[in-house]
């Protein structure tokens, strides 16, 4: 019963098969114009950070893990 942890990462490199930010964008936008959210897909959808370092996005991961970590000690779900 231990909650997952969803880490998005998207990644490109700039020589071999670069992705701008714009075309991204627009793979999402068609993305969701075929597969609409609906109520039900975004219950627990989270708002997306943007990490602009490393030390910014595993300072922001070691903080949800400890989160998670204090939460499920509190409900008895983890070991002491």
């Amino acid at each position: 019963n231990v909650s997952e942890l969803k880490v998005d990462n998207v990644t490109s490199s700039s020589h071999a098969n670069p992705l701008r930010v714009g075309e991204l964008m627009d793979f999402s936008r068609q993305h969701l114009r075929e597969s609409p959210l609906t109520e039900e897909t975004t219950k627990d959808l989270e708002r997306m950070t943007f990490h602009s370092s490393l030390e910014g996005f595993t300072s922001s991961v070691s903080s949800t893990i400890a989160k998670q970590e204090r939460e499920m000690m509190k409900n008895g779900e983890g070991e002491a």
